[in-house]
C-alpha cells in the first residue's frame, strides 16, 4: 500500500504558479518570512522571468534583515520588469536606510515616472531633501504629496499645520535675521534664517541673503548650496547667478563659473550696461583660465559627468551635459563624447524605452527557446503598460496562439497523469 500511495503521489497535479505565490504571500502576512523566502525562492528557480516572483523575495529577505540578497532580487524583478513601481519604492528605501541617498533619488525619480500617483515616493523624496538641507525643493515635494494624497490624508494634514506654524515663524526670524547681518551678529543671523525658512518655502532673496551669510562664514559648500536654491526659485535672480559664479571661482571650478555668468548676462535687461561690462570682464577671464589649459577644462568637466553618472547623480550629471553643449561651439572634439554620454545619461532615466525593448526582445527570445509561459508573460506585460502601441496590437494574435498552446500542453499532461492513476490503480488491482 504505502508504494502504491507513494506512486499516487508523484502523477498528482503539481500546485499552479498562483498557488505558490498565494502561498508565500500568506507566509510573508503570517510573518513566517524564512517559509516565504524558501517558497519564494523555489518559484524563481522553476520561473525565472516572474518578476513578482522576485520582488516577494526580496520583501521576505528584507524582513529577514538579509539586506544585500534583498537589493539583488529586487534589482532582478525590475531588470525583467522595469515598470514595477513597488519594486522602485522599495529598493529606494532599502537604499535609504543605508545612506545611499543618490540612488535612492535615483530609483525614487524612476518610479514616479511610471507612477506620479504614488504617495510613498513623494513623501520620502520631500523628507530625504529636507535630510540634505534642500529646504526649498522639499517644501516643493511636499506640496506635491498633498495635492496626491488630497486634504483627508493624514500627513497631508500634518504638513499643512506645519506649513502654517512655518508661517508664523517666517517673517519673524526673517526680520531678525536682516537687522542680526546688518549689525554682523552672522551666527545669530543663520540661527534665525534656520528658523524662518524650516517649515516655509521663503523666497530667492531669503536664500540669497542665507549665500551671503555662509559666505561671510567661509563656507562655502553651504553658500553654493543656498544660491542654488534661490536659482530654482527664480532662475531669472541675476544676483544668485553672479554670487554663485564668485563661489565656484573661489574653487577654481571654471565651467561652472563660466555657466553662472553666462546665465547672469542672459538675465540681465540690456539697460544694465555697468554690470554688463563687469560680467564681460569676468567671461573674458575665465575664458583666458580654461585656454591655458588647452581645452583640459572641459574635458575634465565631461569627466566629471561621467562619474556622477555612474554614482546615481542624475541631476549633477544632466547639467553638467547641458552646461557642455551650451557652451561649447559644434566644431569641438568632445562634441561627440558629450553626445555619447547624453545618451547613457537618457537611457539610465527612461524606465519605458527600457521596458519596450525588454519586454520584447526577451519574449523573443523565450519563443525561440521554447519557452511559451515565459514569452506569454512578458508579451502580456507590453500589452498592459503600453496598450496605444502599434506593437501590442500585433501581439494580440501572438498572445492568443500562446494561450492555446500552453493549454494543450496542460491538457496532454493532465492526461498523461490520468493515465499513470490509471496504471497504478491497475499494478495495485
Amino acid at each position: 500500500m504505502g508504494a502504491s500511495k507513494s506512486a499516487m503521489m508523484e502523477v498528482e497535479a503539481p500546485p499552479s504558479l498562483d498557488e505558490r505565490m498565494n502561498r508565500g504571500q500568506q507566509e510573508h502576512g503570517a510573518q513566517q518570512f524564512h517559509d516565504a523566502k524558501d517558497t519564494f525562492q523555489a518559484i524563481v528557480r522553476d520561473y525565472p522571468y516572474y518578476s513578482k516572483a522576485w520582488v516577494s523575495l526580496g520583501s521576505a529577505e528584507y524582513r529577514l534583515r538579509a539586506y544585500l540578497l534583498a537589493e539583488k532580487s529586487w534589482k532582478e524583478g525590475l531588470r525583467l520588469n522595469p515598470m514595477d513601481v513597488s519594486g522602485y519604492a522599495n529598493l529606494g528605501s532599502l537604499l535609504l536606510e543605508q545612506q545611499r541617498f543618490d540612488e535612492a533619488i535615483y530609483y525614487w525619480k524612476l518610479g514616479l515616472q511610471i507612477d506620479s500617483t504614488h504617495k510613498g515616493i513623494w513623501l520620502n523624496l520631500a523628507n530625504l531633501y529636507k535630510k540634505m538641507g534642500l529646504t526649498a525643493r522639499a517644501h516643493s515635494l511636499f506640496q506635491k504629496y498633498q495635492k496626491v494624497a488630497g486634504p483627508r490624508d493624514a500627513e497631508s494634514q500634518k504638513i499643512q499645520r506645519r506649513t502654517h506654524q512655518g508661517f508664523a515663524a517666517y517673517k519673524p526670524n526673517i526680520q531678525i535675521a536682516q537687522l542680526a547681518l546688518k549689525q554682523n551678529q552672522l551666527d545669530h543671523a543663520r540661527r534665525a534664517l534656520d528658523k524662518a525658512l524650516e517649515y516655509y518655502v521663503g523666497t530667492a532673496k531669503d536664500y540669497r541673503i542665507y549665500g551671503a551669510l555662509f559666505y561671510k562664514l567661509g563656507r562655502l559648500p553651504e553658500a553654493k548650496q543656498a544660491y542654488l536654491q534661490s536659482i530654482e526659485l527664480d532662475n531669472d535672480d541675476v544676483k544668485s547667478h553672479i554670487n554663485l559664479g564668485v563661489v565656484e571661482e573661489k574653487n577654481a571650478r571654471w565651467v561652472d563659473a563660466l555657466w553662472c555668468y553666462v546665465k547672469a548676462q542672459r538675465a540681465l535687461p540690456e539697460t544694465s550696461s555697468e554690470t554688463i561690462a563687469k560680467l564681460n570682464r569676468r567671461v573674458d577671464k575665465i575664458l583666458k583660465e580654461i585656454a591655458s589649459s588647452g581645452g583640459g577644462a572641459f574635458k575634465a568637466y565631461l569627466e566629471a559627468a561621467v562619474k556622477s553618472r555612474e554614482q546615481y547623480k542624475l541631476d549633477d550629471a544632466k547639467e553638467r551635459l547641458m552646461r557642455l553643449q551650451e557652451l561649447l561651439p559644434h566644431t569641438d572634439e568632445i562634441k561627440a563624447e558629450i553626445e555619447a554620454e547624453m545618451q547613457a545619461y537618457s537611457d539610465m532615466v527612461d524606465p519605458k524605452h527600457t521596458a519596450r525593448q525588454h519586454y520584447y526582445q526577451q519574449g523573443e527570445q523565450y519563443l525561440q527557446q521554447g519557452n511559451d509561459a515565459g514569452a506569454l508573460y512578458l508579451f502580456t506585460l507590453y500589452q498592459e503598460h503600453f496598450p496605444e502601441d502599434n506593437l501590442s496590437t500585433e501581439l494580440v494574435g501572438i498572445c492568443e496562439a500562446l494561450e492555446a498552446q500552453i493549454e494543450a500542453k496542460e491538457i496532454e499532461e493532465a492526461e498523461e497523469r490520468r493515465m499513470g492513476r490509471g496504471r497504478v490503480a491497475a499494478k495495485r488491482d
